[in-house]
């Protein structure tokens, strides 16, 4: 059985989700002005290589170096762009939000108002 959407909506604590929302947008932008400007930092873990195999390794760790660089760049940039997509997201559904409420009030003025007219 589903549950109404209205129930899940109710649930989500907006205003909580709306002030944290431009932190999640500067901590995104953060993490990608950051992983385009650092540098690698070797971690000298590996065992040494023998002199014969010493050039074969290090082609291959500057090939694997080169995608892992590509991939962090490519996965922080779509993670800015997802921090921005929710943030614009957020600001769309508090202004549905403030509408609602809106039209909550005018709906009561009606009723009042037509209530006003019936007991006349």
């Amino acid at each position: 059985m589903a549950i109404p959407w209205l129930t899940v909506l109710q649930a989500v604590p907006w205003s909580d989700v709306l002030a944290q929302a431009p932190k999640v947008v500067d901590a995104a932008g953060k993490l990608w002005r950051r992983t385009r400007q650092r540098a690698p930092v070797p971690d000298g873990t590996a065992a040494p290589p023998s002199p014969e195999e010493l050039p074969e390794r290090l082609l291959a760790a500057e090939n694997r170096l080169a995608e892992l660089q590509q991939e962090l760049a490519e996965s922080s940039e779509l993670l800015k762009e997802l921090a921005d997509q929710n943030a614009q997201l957020l600001r769309g559904l508090e202004a549905g939000r403030q509408r609602l409420r809106r039209l909550q009030w005018l709906l009561g003025l009606t009723a009042l108002l037509a209530l006003a007219a019936l007991l006349r």
